[in-house]
């Protein structure tokens, strides 16, 4: 695989990710935010089987948001998903993830 072109997953997680913060910040309890969750489980379901191009840490924290989502615990919901956003933001640019 080309380190030029971004793997198709990490693409798409990042913009359901892009959308989903937003929606859980302003819209908590939207009848749309489980879909959205289900559909961003599937992606990061399809990048998980992809370890090469996927770390660990941003499927760490997505899998934490779900528990957290279930539980109704959503101000943790969006921390995970910032956190993970973060991490791929950071991948897909390749910067270091510290830098801000």
């Amino acid at each position: 695989m080309n380190d030029d072109i971004p793997a198709p997953e990490l693409v798409r997680l990042r913009s359901q990710l892009r959308v989903l913060i937003p929606v859980l910040t302003v819209g908590e309890g939207r009848p749309e935010i489980p879909e959205m969750l289900a559909a961003l489980r599937e992606t990061a379901a399809q990048a998980e089987i992809r370890p090469d191009v996927t770390e660990p840490e941003i499927l760490a924290a997505i899998g934490a948001a779900m528990g957290h989502a279930a539980a109704g615990e959503y101000n943790e919901t969006r921390s995970e998903l910032l956190a993970a956003y973060h991490r791929l933001s950071a991948r897909l640019h390749c910067e270091p993830v510290g830098r801000g």
